[in-house]
């Protein structure tokens, strides 16, 4: 009996590790297949591995400049009418209708591959290591946001350089944001130039 328990539990225990090992074969599969940049080890874990995983399998991704002093419209706020009738008073008006969880859109682009990757590489570096400065502020005014599309799944990540922070899939977890420093902003912008799509406050 002990022989066979000992047998099951090997059995158990290779099967696991195999599945381990095929798992971390696949990801990194993904990841060279797309071109993907391989960001620090706490990036990962940070985000979650979903949200990881649907960044370096991303199928589609389109980055946003927002108008960021409004959120006008949540589940917690105004309806989306009342919202899009409040954006023809802005000064200076803002000439759009869109929203992207109640930020005026300025303009958006959907991304080449090597743009996406150039991108994630900024927003990688961008992501601190867990329990050293944190440097966010207490506002939320979100300029950019981008959203990754990956198996018919859709997340969305809303950032905040000037408050140094992010949320992702803000509607599902609300108030949970992450720190992120300022550096992937000028890779941000560039890309958004490159499509003459106005930048956070138009007319400054």
């Amino acid at each position: 009996m002990n022989r066979k328990r000992a047998f099951a539990t090997l059995f158990v225990v290779v099967t696991l590790c195999g599945a381990l090992a095929f798992w971390r074969y696949w990801k990194a599969a993904q990841t060279y297949a797309h071109g993907r940049p391989v960001p620090q080890a706490w990036v990962e874990k940070v985000i979650s591995p979903t949200n990881f995983m649907a960044l370096q399998g991303a199928e589609k991704v389109t980055l946003y400049s927002l108008y960021p002093e409004y959120s006008l419209y949540s589940d917690y706020g105004a309806s989306l009418q009342e919202a899009q009738r409040r954006l023809s008073s802005f000064r200076p008006p803002l000439h759009t209708t869109e929203l992207f969880h109640g930020y005026p859109v300025l303009g958006k682009v959907v991304l080449s591959a090597s743009q996406t990757n150039a991108m994630l590489r900024a927003f990688y570096d961008g992501i601190p290591q867990p329990g050293g400065f944190d440097g966010r502020a207490a506002c939320f005014s979100p300029g950019h946001s981008f959203r990754v599309e990956q198996a018919g799944k859709i997340t969305d990540f809303v950032i905040c350089f000037r408050c140094g922070q992010f949320l992702i899939n803000p509607k599902q977890q609300y108030g949970r944001s992450i720190y992120i420093t300022k550096s992937p902003q000028p890779v941000f912008d560039a890309l958004l130039k490159s499509r003459a799509i106005a930048l956070e406050m138009p007319g400054e």
